[in-house]
């Protein structure tokens, strides 16, 4: 009758293959729990990376909203400041004191000269 490996021969040796084996097989199974665990801690950072850029996209979107309705009233201020500076008065006016005071140099692009 033929022997298993890790039974024990004439000579004694058998018993530290068994040792062997079964120190292997218990280092296999963390192994394969370490890898287990490994692809669970994967999976979590891929659901937090997930979050993360759900919740950057939701502070952009607002970021964006909140820029466009600055910028709305930035030109609509802008919009009714130029008109009040760029009214035909004021320009003859500010004509008038610059060519009175020849030191300052004063040019008015699209101004027609009257």
């Amino acid at each position: 009758m033929a022997r298993a490996r890790w039974e024990p021969t004439d000579d004694g040796s058998g018993y530290y293959e068994k040792e062997y084996l079964e120190k292997l097989t218990k280092r296999q199974d963390e192994l394969i729990q370490t890898q287990q665990d490994l692809i669970t801690a994967q999976k979590k950072l891929v659901d937090l990376r997930k979050q993360l850029l759900e919740k950057r996209q939701v502070e952009i979107s607002a970021g964006q909203s909140t820029a466009e309705k600055e910028m709305k009233s930035f030109f609509a201020v802008l919009q009714k400041g130029c008109t009040t500076a760029l009214a035909p008065q004021r320009l003859r006016s500010a004509l008038v004191v610059a060519s009175e005071d020849r030191g300052c140099n004063l040019i008015v692009h699209g101004l027609h000269e009257n």
